[in-house]
């Protein structure tokens, strides 16, 4: 059994023209779990929980290992960009945020408890 016990998020502003606005940066915990049978099945289920396809993703981030990032441009509420809203970001018309979640996948053992 695998897990991610919860994720990190980070996220500045993005301007499509100038790029990320260092001074808008973000950070705190996100308190949310994933478990599953492999490693491949952690990271699709907070994958999918938070919207990062598989260009997003990145495995031992930083030369950590069991470290997973997760990069994806969201609206102001947190969710993934539509189609229609990143055509608004181009324009200059809609805020965005680059996030970055990161989570750590972890092995679980059960261990016995009774004689």
């Amino acid at each position: 059994m695998f897990i991610i016990r919860t994720l990190h998020k980070f996220t500045e502003q993005d301007d499509y023209e100038n790029g990320c606005l260092p001074d808008t940066g973000t950070s705190y915990e996100v308190p949310v779990s994933f478990q599953g049978e492999t490693v491949a099945d952690v990271i699709s289920k907070a994958s999918d929980f938070i919207g990062c396809g598989k260009e997003g993703i990145e495995l031992d981030a930083c030369d950590e290992k069991g470290r997973v990032d997760f990069a994806v441009t969201e609206t102001v509420y947190g969710t993934t960009l539509t189609d229609m809203e990143t055509a608004q970001w181009k324009a200059g018309e809609l805020k965005a945020y680059y996030a970055v979640y990161t989570g750590f996948v972890e092995s679980l053992e059960l261990v016995q408890l009774t004689q």
